[in-house]
């Protein structure tokens, strides 16, 4: 899945892309530089938090974070990602939405 987003410079950050037909913006894929990875969660865009709440190098920080996005496609996102933790996937077990506390509970069966 790639998905184009922001120029690097509106997070305040060098884009490495030399490439001409890049140069607008990141590419997220398989490998998403760790500092933009940690700016990305505070897009306003939610197409965009959504795709960083699939990524597994999340730190707990970010993790967090992506739980409590008031979008709630990302926070099945992070309900759905391996790699979330046990007490944030016991949080979103709670959520308001149905699909997202749902999700979190099959998850949560699933690690017994």
């Amino acid at each position: 899945m790639l998905l184009m987003i922001r120029p690097a410079m509106s997070y305040g950050l060098k884009s490495s892309i030399d490439s001409p037909t890049c140069e607008s913006g990141w590419l997220i894929n398989r490998t998403v530089p760790v500092e933009v990875l940690a700016v990305l969660p505070l897009d306003p865009d939610a197409d965009v938090r959504e795709s960083v709440a699939m990524k597994n190098k999340l730190s707990g920080e970010l993790f967090a974070l992506l739980a409590a996005d008031r979008d709630e496609f990302v926070r099945q996102r992070i309900a759905c990602n391996k790699k979330t933790p046990l007490d944030i996937l016991k949080r979103l077990a709670q959520d308001s939405s149905k699909t997202v506390s749902s999700y979190s509970r099959r998850r949560l069966r699933s690690l017994d």
